[in-house]
């Protein structure tokens, strides 16, 4: 169905009363077109059973695709008048529980993204990826997502799906500091005013496997949820799937240009009492029928219908890959224009600019192991400049986690969204790139070669990309630095989908 949803509602369901909730409706979002770093190209046919079968394409992902603005990113949005900003769940991840109906069976992956058809050329603005489960999980792309999540049958390009119930899950939980200040959004794309509706919980409880065995109260939404204000303008969009048992790629099935609206809501809204600590939350269809208790069993076909139309609000829900994401609403002491952590060879650098700063005391540097105990590791002083930078010189062997916390001159914090690193054989002893700071020309030496499509890409320091070398079979790649005004650039080294190597250039 093309109207669609990323979602919240408004009434929570229980078995002896309804009660209205105040999800918001999101009114605008700030965003980034980041540059993909790898893509993908291949020749095949239209998606089966679809208006393009018959026909031969050019496909062209990403870094392929002949454009810079490829993945659309959400770094925070505007809701009830109130600025909200993103806080990654560190290891969040996303399941699709699938049961086989009558017309689909097997692992089917079926996405809509932001491209185009000219001819029979396709291209598509985002990096190639044919796992719904590893797309969505931990994805801030607001370009992206999936067409007719909950659909069983009924559509007439055969974009219908055996999903019955999508989890968000947070390892180990996440226990909000104050319930009625964080919560999460959902996004559609869909028409304005006509987005489909949905139902959702917080998962209070998981196995040992990470199944959901417990769940809050369950909140329904409709399309008058999401207002009247589009979050993102209308983008034409790919709706392209492959059957993992029979196809090798994703194929094209139809195509569509719609904008995307979204809804904001709290954990408190879920009927949870503070200090509850949440493992993430479900996605569940309209057309469910049951309480909390029975959310669980995805498989009981009482309450999870399997023959639901892709052609109505229950089916053709068209859920943008967003997720994993805790939403904090204290307001920062300034604007956090960006902030990154990159391995420098044994060092891990973190920069960060900001904006309108006012009453910050200072600015500690955060660190983690594992994402949940946290130790001090440095702090700056704010000055003003809005450039910031700051150097671990004994980053940990494996995955650390990095967060600014920015303290006011009353006492009060906040913190700055996670960042990983990770420290392996290749990025922590194996790189090396000099001279540095460097005027005419500097270069990166490794000790193994790039076996697999080798690539070297600068971008400044407004992330924009200046240089690209194919560096397949190199261990030595020499970058011609004349044509650079001065200034901090940004080198990554990847072999194939893989990034070795993130480090900051400073040109003279």
């Amino acid at each position: 169905m093309k109207h669609q949803i990323f979602t919240l509602a408004i009434a929570a369901t229980t078995m002896t009363a309804t009660k209205a909730f105040s999800q918001t409706a999101i009114t605008s979002a700030n965003t980034t077109y980041v540059q993909a770093t790898t893509g993908k190209s291949y020749t095949e046919n239209g998606a089966p059973s679809s208006g393009y079968a018959e026909d031969s394409y050019h496909y062209k992902y990403g870094n392929q695709s002949g454009t810079t603005s490829n993945n659309l990113q959400i770094n925070g949005f505007n809701a009830g008048g109130v600025n909200y900003s993103y806080n990654a769940v560190a290891g969040a991840y996303v399941k699709m529980r699938r049961v086989n109906n009558a017309v689909v069976s097997g692992v089917r992956n079926l996405k809509f993204e932001e491209g185009t058809v000219i001819n029979n050329n396709i291209k598509v603005a985002g990096g190639y990826n044919d796992d719904m489960e590893s797309f969505f999980s931990g994805n801030k792309n607001f370009n992206s997502g999936t067409d007719n999540l909950f659909g069983n049958q009924g559509d007439d390009n055969g974009n219908n799906n055996n999903i019955e119930r999508l989890d968000v899950i947070f390892p180990g939980g996440y226990t909000p500091t104050d319930n009625t200040k964080a919560g999460f959004a959902l996004f559609e794309r869909g028409a304005t005013n006509a987005h489909d509706g949905v139902k959702l919980a917080l998962i209070l409880t998981v196995n040992a496997t990470g199944m959901p065995t417990s769940y809050s109260n369950i909140i329904t939404i409709t399309s008058s949820n999401y207002g009247t204000t589009d979050v993102v303008a209308g983008k034409d969009y790919i709706i392209d799937r492959r059957d993992n048992a029979t196809e090798n790629f994703l194929k094209i099935s139809t195509t569509t240009n719609q904008p995307v609206g979204g809804v904001f809501f709290k954990y408190s809204e879920f009927g949870i009492t503070a200090g509850t600590r949440v493992y993430g939350y479900s996605v569940i269809p309209n057309d469910f029928t049951g309480t909390p208790a029975d959310i669980a069993d995805y498989t009981n076909a009482a309450h999870y219908p399997t023959n639901t139309s892709s052609n109505t609000g229950a089916g053709g829900i068209d859920l943008v890959s967003v997720t994993g994401m805790v939403i904090s609403s204290v307001t920062l002491p300034l604007t956090l224009l960006s902030f990154d952590a990159t391995a420098d060879n044994r060092q891990v650098v973190l920069d960060w600019k900001t904006a309108d700063e006012k009453d910050v005391r200072t600015m500690e540097i955060e660190k983690s192991s594992n994402s949940a105990d946290w130790n001090t590791t440095g702090n700056v002083t704010p000055n003003g400049s809005s450039y910031y930078s700051f150097t671990d010189d004994k980053p940990a062997a494996g995955i650390n986690y990095y967060r600014l916390k920015f303290i006011d001159l009353d006492g009060s914090f906040t913190y700055s969204p996670t960042r990983i690193v990770r420290m392996d054989s290749r990025q922590d002893a194996t790189i090396t790139l000099a001279p540095n700071p460097a005027t005419d020309h500097t270069s990166i030496l490794l000790s193994s070669v790039l076996n697999n499509s080798g690539t070297v890409t600068v971008f400044n320091a407004a992330g924009q990309q200046v240089q690209h070398i194919n560096a397949t079979g190199q261990q030595k790649i020499d970058l011609d630095l004349g044509s650079y005004t001065p200034g901090i650039y940004y080198i990554v080294v990847a072999d194939g989908s893989n990034i070795i190597y993130k480090g900051k250039l400073v040109k003279q």
